[in-house]
């Protein structure tokens, strides 16, 4: 676990620390079980909707596919 030192008078300089992650809460047969939250996708699909509508109208154009070998 990552601990921090309180700064001294001298060390005014302010520390970011990182946000807490959110937490899971739920029973797994007889057990209490604690993971962190799954990330959604809400957040990239809002970013993604605040695209205009003129962004990339033609698409990207006419590309060629190189021929690729087999696996």
């Amino acid at each position: 676990m990552h601990t921090r030192r309180r700064p001294n008078k001298d060390q005014s300089q302010p520390a970011n620390a990182p946000a807490a992650p959110t937490l899971e809460f739920g029973q797994i047969g007889g057990e209490i079980g604690v993971r962190p939250e799954p990330r959604t996708l809400d957040r990239a699909l809002d970013n993604l909707a605040n695209f205009g509508a003129d962004f990339a109208p033609d698409g990207r154009g006419e590309q060629e596919q190189a021929d690729r070998n087999e696996l």
